[in-house]
């Protein structure tokens, strides 16, 4: 399991939704929109980025590393199903199309 690499996808996303967000509601809140508005609500978003991108780092990582040692600890199977079916290694005897 990559758990690193899930953990950077999945806060890529995160943080690509929650820059969208914070300059939507920064421009909805503006008074009025000009291009001095959506300048200030483009730096607030790129700031929001850059500051929230450890956090989430920090919160996804402990989230995933807990689900996977959790499943671990379960001996859970894939073929369970579940969330859980993302985060376990394929069984050695499941077909993985190689």
């Amino acid at each position: 399991m990559n758990i690193p690499q899930l953990v950077k996808t999945i806060t890529r996303s995160a943080l690509g939704a929650m820059v969208f967000l914070v300059f939507l509601l920064s421009n909805l809140m503006a008074t009025e929109i000009s291009w001095s508005s959506l300048w200030h609500a483009a730096v607030k978003a790129v700031l929001a980025g850059i500051l929230g991108q450890v956090f989430l780092l920090i919160v996804f990582d402990t989230l995933v590393r807990s689900i996977v040692s959790s499943a671990q600890e379960a001996q859970a199977r894939r073929r369970d199903g579940g969330l859980l079916f993302h985060f376990l290694k394929p069984d050695p005897d499941e077909i993985t199309g190689k």
